[in-house]
């Protein structure tokens, strides 16, 4: 199945000349329709199409001077081919990433085609519920002694949230990219450049990407049009629950839209 998606509105061309179209074409009311049109680029505006039916959307906006791009699911990068690196090199040839398994996978800067940073934010809330028995004098008042005591349900809620920078290093040999977190890597390959503070040295290393691979599309948005969170995880009952959400799966998409809409003349 495939998704649609709009990376460039075209200034030129009116939103609610342009509305009742799209929203037929996409098969939604002119409300969702509208709030798919203006959310910060790339936004999916329509997914789960056969080949046929995104190519002819997908016409239709590029006939208007929209940018747009359309993506097989199927070959959309996700964490599973995705290589997350724990480690780093680098050296003025190439940037060689290191996986959990210390595997190495080396990119060299001249194969580099493009850096997308992005806004990681996770979360987890925990709901906890208790009873306590407690004197009610009121209720042995009321009762004529019969019944002392009541339940109290006590409930205490708790939350956790982390946000940091991430950047989807892309090569020529292969749609998926590597992975680099500002709080999971180490720093020891960036040598004498390492900075006092984790978010430094996230930050020398991805200048020191822009340095060595000025060629490559080097893009920021997804820094300040930060992707919605989704819950990935719920542990419990309704009384007794965890919730875990984090936006990494739509940065995962997001970022690969991106480099698309870049290497087809879409942004």
């Amino acid at each position: 199945m495939h998704l649609v998606a709009l990376t460039r509105w075209n200034k030129a061309r009116a939103l609610e000349q342009e509305l009742p179209a799209l929203a037929q074409a996409i098969g939604l009311g002119l409300y969702d329709t509208r709030l798919r049109l203006v959310a910060p680029p790339p936004s999916i505006i329509a997914q789960g199409l056969t080949l046929e039916r995104a190519q002819s959307l997908l016409g239709l906006l590029r006939a208007q001077g929209h940018g747009a791009v359309t993506a097989d699911l199927t070959n959309v990068p996700t964490s599973r081919t995705t290589v997350v690196a724990h480690a780093f090199e680098l050296s003025a040839a190439e940037l060689v990433a290191i996986d959990e398994a210390q595997r190495r996978v080396a990119l060299p800067f001249a194969q580099l085609i493009g850096v997308v940073r992005a806004i990681e934010v996770s979360s987890e809330s925990q709901t906890t519920s208790t009873k306590e028995t407690k004197l009610a004098i009121g209720t042995a008042v009321l009762t004529g002694g019969l019944k002392m005591s009541k339940q109290v349900t006590k409930v205490e809620k708790t939350a956790t949230s982390e946000r940091q920078r991430v950047a989807y290093v892309f090569g020529n040999a292969s749609p998926a990219p590597l992975l680099l977190k500002e709080q999971l890597l180490r720093y020891d390959g960036l040598g004498a450049r390492r900075g006092t503070t984790t978010h430094q040295s996230f930050e020398v290393l991805t200048a020191e990407l822009r340095r060595c691979a000025p060629h490559a599309f080097h893009d920021d948005r997804l820094l300040t049009h930060r992707r919605h969170t989704e819950a990935v995880a719920v542990r419990g009952t309704t009384n007794d629950r965890a919730v875990a959400t984090t936006n990494a799966s739509a940065n995962d998409l997001a970022a690969y839209l991106l480099m698309l809409a870049h290497l087809q003349q879409q942004l």
